[in-house]
């Protein structure tokens, strides 16, 4: 048998979990939509961060569902 490296294991597992949850807060933060959104239909600025927000949201949730099923 060979030895389990669990202190490497356990903090390549914590990277890849940070790596992917700034990559959907990057993806879903940083949508081009939201704004034109915010523009075109007149949102305050309550709105536009509820509203971006709820994109940001349904990213990570899409990613996540996505990343379970499809991967």
């Amino acid at each position: 048998m060979f030895d389990v490296n669990w202190a490497f294991l356990i903090f390549y597992s914590l990277c890849i979990t940070a790596n992917g949850i700034n990559i959907s807060w990057t993806n879903g933060g940083n949508n081009q939509t939201a704004s034109v959104f915010a523009a075109k239909l007149n949102w305050t600025p309550e709105e536009t961060r509820l509203y971006n927000s709820l994109i940001n949201l349904s990213s990570q949730i899409g990613k996540a569902v996505g990343a379970t099923y499809g991967g």
